[in-house]
């Protein structure tokens, strides 16, 4: 029986991905969490096999407190991150903790079961869209739209 934690700050999506969940691997345990007072006070099960954790646009510092929160719970713990638009930092912070898999939130339905069953195995996982995401972000050297700071105007000061 898998052991599976949901994290989306979106409450339907987070519930919708434990129904679909609950459909797609029969018997397994699936916990939400969708509240951003609940991340604060969240303790995994003992029992954790797997972490999927949602990103939705959020600012910067709630996307970082959901990335450190994530990469507590366990070095070895399989992590899908699913996003709505894609942002290089989810590559930079989950990197170096394998194994990862990064999937768009439009492609779930087609390679959620894929990305599980890759990640289960201690493999890495990148959906089409997401590897197409990589090469322009280091080919290009394009930067993820989300999070993009103001200039500052260059001024005179008196």
């Amino acid at each position: 029986m898998s052991s599976i934690v949901i994290i989306d700050l979106q409450p339907l999506s987070c519930l919708g991905m434990q129904a679909y969940l609950n459909h797609l691997l029969p018997g397994s345990k699936c916990k939400t969490v969708y509240r951003k007072d609940e991340i604060d006070t969240f303790q995994p099960p003992a029992e954790l096999q797997l972490i999927i954790v949602g990103f939705n646009q959020e600012d910067r510092p709630t996307a970082t407190l959901l990335m450190e929160k994530v990469l507590m719970m366990g070095a070895n713990l399989p992590i899908i991150v699913m996003y709505d638009i894609f942002d290089s930092e989810y590559l930079r912070q989950f990197a170096g903790h394998t194994p990862t898999g990064f999937i768009s939130k439009d492609n779930v339905s087609n390679q959620l079961l894929e990305c599980i069953q890759k990640v289960s195995c201690g493999q890495s996982f990148l959906c089409e869209k997401t590897g197409q995401h990589v090469i322009n972000a280091y080919t290009l050297g394009s930067q993820s739209p989300t999070y993009k700071q103001p200039r500052k105007k260059a001024g005179i000061s008196d």
